[in-house]
């Protein structure tokens, strides 16, 4: 019986000592774990400080293109005079991928619903071009293509630029 009861005394001084560190490991684990998730916390912050200036000079950048590739700008832009209209539609088609390509890294910073709607806006601009040509004479001047092309915007009520750059200032706004 005595062991019994020293054991039980050894047991009983050791419970103290054990709930204290018990304790002691709860609340430093939970102090970690509390300056761990706010180190995370102001790491996400940075992060969202310096991207958001990168993220709007996208959406700015974004929105210049689809200014640029709207027809009426892209035919005062590209058309002269001494073209035919097989050259305007190449000159004109060259410049939309090209402005594309340029500004193709800015998807980095968009959703990507908004980019595919940027490439679906590209891709509708350049099948309009290539359909409208396809209906003229190819070695007729380029004023018949512009012609054309300014028919149809009117014939169709073709605003899809328009229509997809007002998606992408409305995304650009939920960034505030």
């Amino acid at each position: 019986m005595d062991s019994q009861k020293d054991l039980f005394d050894i047991l009983f001084y050791l419970a103290a000592p054990a709930l204290v560190l018990a304790t002691a490991y709860f609340i430093i684990t939970k102090f970690f774990e509390r300056e761990q998730r706010l180190q995370l916390f102001e790491l996400k912050r940075s992060v969202q400080q310096n991207t958001l200036p990168l993220r709007l000079q996208a959406y700015e950048r974004v929105l210049l293109y689809l200014e640029r590739i709207m027809l009426n700008n892209l035919i005062a832009r590209v058309n002269d005079p001494e073209m035919n209209v097989r050259q305007l539609q190449i000159s004109m088609i060259h410049t939309i991928r090209d402005e594309y390509d340029h500004n193709s890294t800015q998807q980095l910073y968009m959703s990507s619903p908004s980019w595919l709607l940027v490439k679906k806006t590209k891709e509708e601009i350049i099948a309009i071009i290539i359909n409208t040509a396809e209906t003229l004479d190819p070695n007729l001047p380029s004023a018949n293509l512009a012609k054309a092309l300014f028919e149809y915007i009117i014939d169709n009520d073709f605003i899809g630029t328009q229509e997809a750059m007002d998606i992408i200032k409305d995304e650009a706004r939920q960034l505030f």
